[in-house]
């Protein structure tokens, strides 16, 4: 395979697979679940190594310098897991995402954001929030969500704040 962004020398990931399901978790509450497996080429996967706290507490003479040395590999890592995100063009302010090696250089990422089912109720497009229902223009394209077996899901955030 030839590709050469991911053989360059910038950081690139490559998509293996990816996929999802609904969590219906019950009272009204589901959840979408993505995870897609990653390959990192060698800027990438060399920028997760060294983003990893490899020594312990009895490295350092005091708790100041551990807990220093700690902060400073959190944001490597922090940053390390931006620029995945942001290839990967995933909102983590919506729901909450999980990056894991799972050998070598593939990784797997997982992304979980709050959905609500879309249903017509007194003939109107509306979602249940906990016993509290939301009704929502009949142009479902005017609302964030998608289409998941052949069933409509709204983003919840999108639905509590704006609709």
């Amino acid at each position: 395979m030839t590709n050469k962004s991911f053989e360059g020398n910038d950081f690139a990931i490559q998509v293996i697979a990816k996929g999802g399901f609904v969590d219906n978790a019950g009272g009204g509450r589901s959840f979408l679940v993505e995870a897609t497996t990653v390959r990192m080429n060698h800027v990438a996967l060399d920028a997760w190594i060294l983003s990893a706290t490899m020594n312990h507490r009895e490295c350092y003479d005091t708790n100041e310098e551990w807990e220093a040395h700690k902060a400073k590999y959190a944001e490597r890592r922090k940053a390390v897991i931006a620029q995945m995100v942001e290839i990967l063009e995933i909102d983590s302010a919506k729901g909450s995402v999980s990056i894991t090696q799972s050998q070598s250089e593939v990784f797997t990422v997982v992304h979980i954001r709050k959905i609500a089912k879309v249903y017509k109720r007194d003939g109107m497009n509306s979602v249940d929030l906990n016993g509290t229902y939301t009704y929502l223009p009949d142009d479902l394209s005017k609302v964030p969500g998608q289409w998941i077996d052949g069933e409509y899901y709204a983003e919840v955030a999108i639905v509590q704040t704006s609709v």
